[in-house]
């Protein structure tokens, strides 16, 4: 189904939109920074329109970012994915200078999300494995009838995975959403199972 082009204002500003033959370009007015290539007149318009309209607000700032590490000789650069989150649209932010894009093709473009890239693998692969470690020390996912809500309610109770495997029966069924055969398992896998303490 084609997408209706929008009828444009009397007061648009048609020189910000350039034609090439590899596409479609917006121009900032501000900056005088290209964006594109566009595949169409209408995605060189909306991104435009979505750049003109975003409230984006960054979080932190790098000289923030920097104090808070300690660092003052090493040169800091923000990165932020583009509209959409789409690859090539990424918007770059140095100290004492206004956020920039690089061209989408841009080789230095590429190196830099993929170095963005591979950090956020280590990080999301590091903390899978922290918390998968977590779960595996708590050893309490595999207690039948021991899910999330009653993990927590345990621990909160006892504080670690070393009093819960130290407490009594009685103990253990005085802990606020543990019935008396939930209690018997905990107590029963910590105490009968082959290897427990």
């Amino acid at each position: 189904m084609k997408q209706p082009i929008p009828e444009t204002p009397a007061e648009y500003d048609h020189t910000r939109i350039v034609e090439r033959p590899d596409g479609c370009y917006w121009i900032d007015a501000e900056t005088g920074a290209e964006y594109g290539p566009f595949a169409s007149l209408l995605e060189a318009i909306q991104d435009m329109e979505y750049n003109a309209e975003s409230d984006y607000e960054p979080g932190e700032t790098i000289e923030e970012a920097e104090d808070e590490l300690g660092i003052t000789d090493v040169p800091l650069v923000g990165i932020a994915k583009g509209l959409d989150r789409e690859a090539g649209r990424e918007q770059f932010f140095l100290p004492g200078r206004t956020p920039f894009r690089m061209e989408p093709r841009d080789p230095v473009l590429y190196f830099i999300q993929r170095l963005r890239d591979e950090a956020h693998r280590f990080a999301i692969g590091s903390h899978r494995a922290r918390r998968k470690k977590d779960i595996t020390e708590a050893g309490l996912q595999a207690i039948a009838g021991v899910g999330p809500t009653r993990k927590r309610a345990l621990l909160r109770h006892f504080g670690t995975l070393k009093a819960i495997e130290r407490a009594s029966l009685a103990d253990l069924e005085q802990v606020n959403g543990i019935n008396a055969a939930t209690a018997r398992a905990v107590y029963d896998y910590f105490h009968e199972r082959p290897g427990g303490s």
